[in-house]
């Protein structure tokens, strides 16, 4: 299904479960749309209304009507125009990468809105690489902005069928796993479908997003945060640094914390099922109207448990 963004843009939406269960609303990360979807959405999907949308430029999604909105803070104005007009109670609210700032953002502006829980998966209150010589630089992001305004909307577009030629094969699959950014058990299935969707994304609007990850911070609303919340990472990963989220788990007041052990950046989709399990299994215990009795009908086997890391 479609609906209206708050500046007319289009957004696409799926949604899955019982109409009359609480809602789960996922927020994917930049060009990661039906990996997400399909790894951890039909195992909410069995007990909960679940609701995954495509950020702009991504999937069906339209363009930003500007050609130029692409920052953080307007993906969270989508974010809740699928959350008025797809759910009807407080919902669950589950990020994963950029998906997490993008929640974070949400929150600043919705603090009375009311959530039920959080899940936050392999991402971080601010720019992730804010340390690194290059991204974390002030004047690298400037400067790249600044050159998409210039000729980013006429000159990059006509490099996108360049793009899709190089990442859509086999040896980009080589490399991505010869350099750590995913393991083995992000098969060439996985991969396949998450590079065709994410190269299908215009390449000045993943840029834009791109630097709009890079220049925001919500560390003042992750603090602050006064639902439950479960934060996942991956023990390998390299573009969001483990020690970075570790540090980070500790500024949060209520949260259950897990390692992902070996994984890397696509740890929801190498952990598969289990992964799915432990969130379901984490909203299980903050859904409104749930028992102890009707938890403890469920076998072990249903409920995989990750390592729990302090």
């Amino acid at each position: 299904m479609e609906i209206e963004g708050p500046g007319g843009n289009r957004i696409a939406c799926q949604v899955a479960g019982p109409p009359d269960a609480p809602p789960v609303v996922l927020t994917s990360g930049i060009g990661c749309g039906p990996v997400f979807y399909r790894h951890i959405a039909p195992v909410l999907a069995e007990r909960y209304r679940t609701v995954y949308w495509d950020y702009r430029a991504h999937g069906e999604s339209g363009l930003a009507p500007d050609g130029r909105s692409y920052r953080i803070e307007d993906h969270s104005r989508d974010l809740d125009t699928v959350i008025r007009a797809l759910t009807d109670r407080p919902p669950f609210l589950v990020g994963f990468s950029m998906g997490v700032q993008v929640t974070l953002e949400w929150v600043r502006r919705h603090e009375r809105a009311g959530v039920l829980a959080y899940v936050f998966l392999l991402g971080m209150p601010h720019n992730p690489l804010y340390t690194h010589w290059f991204w974390g630089s002030t004047i690298m992001r400037r400067s790249l902005a600044g050159a998409l305004d210039i000729g980013g909307a006429r000159i990059v577009p006509r490099l996108h069928f360049l793009s899709k030629a190089v990442l859509r094969n086999r040896f980009s699959y080589t490399v991505a796993r010869r350099t750590g950014l995913v393991t083995d058990d992000f098969t060439w299935r996985d991969y396949d479908e998450f590079i065709h969707y994410s190269s299908g994304v215009r390449p000045d609007a993943y840029l834009r997003t791109a630097v709009g990850v890079l220049d925001h911070a919500a560390d003042d609303v992750w603090e602050r945060l006064d639902a439950p919340v479960l934060y996942a990472w991956s023990g390998r990963d390299r573009i969001v640094p483990t020690s970075e989220c570790q540090s980070s788990a500790r500024g949060l007041k209520d949260a259950r914390t897990h390692e992902l052990d070996g994984r890397s950046h696509a740890g929801m989709v190498e952990s598969g099922r289990e992964l799915a399990l432990e969130i379901r299994d984490f909203l299980d215990a903050h859904a409104p109207g749930r028992t102890s009795d009707t938890l403890s009908n469920r076998t072990t086997t249903e409920r995989p448990r990750l390592e729990t890391r302090p």
